[in-house]
Formats: structure tokens, sequence, C-alpha cells
């Protein structure tokens, strides 16, 4: 369906079911499934500085939309703990692919959707770098006053 069917992580990876298998009516039920099972595998999870949300698609099928909650950390130990969370989206990101027939995604005009074994070498690199941008966000010590009144929309 392209674009107007599944949304789009600007500065991530797009993971979503795979419609590309999708033909009978019985998929429908299917994708319901994987659907319900990945939000159950979400709820189980406790994520505080990352946001992980499964939306379904316009038409059919589901993805899952996925930011970071801060703009800077409080603390060195907030920081820490956003790259455990980092790690547990990892593992969870794997399990949606292993199990429950979801893979990366490019949206367009018509959506294009990679191999299982495609997904998990694009969420690996996709986490690497999640993790180097968690690294160099700013904390409440290393943030001046000018890029705090910036980050939270205060003009002079």
């Amino acid at each position: 369906m392209g674009a107007i069917n599944y949304g789009s992580n600007n500065n991530f990876i797009d993971i979503g079911y795979n419609l590309k298998n999708y033909d009978h009516e019985e998929d429908f039920y299917l994708c319901e499934d994987c659907y319900d099972q990945v939000k159950i595998a979400l709820n189980k999870l406790n994520f505080a500085c990352l946001s992980v949300k499964v939306i379904g698609g316009y038409y059919e099928g589901f993805y899952l939309e996925i930011d970071i909650n801060y703009s800077y950390f409080d603390n060195y130990q907030e920081k820490q703990k956003a790259i455990k969370e980092a790690t547990q989206l990892r593992k969870f990101l794997e399990e949606c692919i292993n199990d429950y027939d979801c893979v990366v995604y490019h949206s367009g005009w018509a959506t294009a959707y990679e191999s299982k074994k495609d997904s998990l070498l694009m969420l690996k690199q996709a986490i690497k770098e999640l993790k180097a941008k968690i690294k160099t966000m700013k904390t409440d010590k290393t943030l001046s006053i000018d890029e705090w009144r910036r980050l939270v929309g205060i003009t002079q």
C-alpha cells in the first residue's frame, strides 16, 4: 500500500508486519494474532527513555513507532539506563522479526520489504547507531543554558 499504510521512524529503523505474504483471508487472522502477540510482548517491557508503540496500518498490518523520549538527560545514570533500554529494544525487535513475521520495510509509492536475515542485520546496525546517538546526547552537566533554551523552545 505504500507510505499511506505504514508510517516512518525518520531517525530509526522501520519495522512492521510483512504484508508481502498477505494474500489470503487466513492471513488476516495470522496478522491479527501477530499484532496481539507483539502488543503482549511490548507490554511486558518497561521503557522510560524510549517510546515504542504498535500502530495499526492505515489499510492493514501494523508497524512499530520508535522514538527517544528526551532531548537531553538529567544525569549520566539516566543516559546509561537509555543505553540498556536500547539493548532491551534490540531483543524485543529481534523477537518481532523471528517470531511475529515482522521485517524492515521501506515506505514509498510501493512498500518494499527486506528478508528476515537482512532485517536482523539492519537492526544490529540501527541499534549500534542508536547507542552512539544516546552516548552523544547532553546531560544537565554538559548542557549550556543556550542549548537548554533551544531544546525547550525558549527564544530570546
